[in-house]
């Protein structure tokens, strides 16, 4: 599923950065998917998540993720923004409440 927003030029510059390192794949396009070209593979995917939560220090649970927002780097980068805006929306203070309510 794309979103109208674009992602952010840091992150996406980012994540392919981290295919080059992890799976030594040179993305063409960042929207293209990375699945239908055979550039990702079930190990391949999981090598590249655990790198994914490791660089950007957040969580990706795997019963949490769509395949759709792993299969190009466009996406990648729009699910981070969007981990990296939930992790930064959930301050000590909405932590204490939601535990407390």
């Amino acid at each position: 599923m794309q979103t109208s927003a674009s992602p952010s030029s840091r992150l996406v510059t980012e994540i392919e950065a981290l295919c080059l390192k992890t799976l030594s794949v040179r993305v063409r396009s960042t929207s293209q998917d990375l699945f239908e070209t055979g550039l990702l593979d079930s190990l391949s995917l999981v090598q590249l998540i655990l790198e994914l939560e490791r660089h950007f220090q957040l969580e990706l649970p795997l019963g949490e993720l769509n395949l759709a927002s792993l299969r190009s780097i466009d996406e990648m980068a729009r699910l981070i923004a969007a981990r990296q805006g939930a992790t930064a929306s959930r301050t000590p203070s909405t932590v204490v409440n939601q535990l407390a309510g």
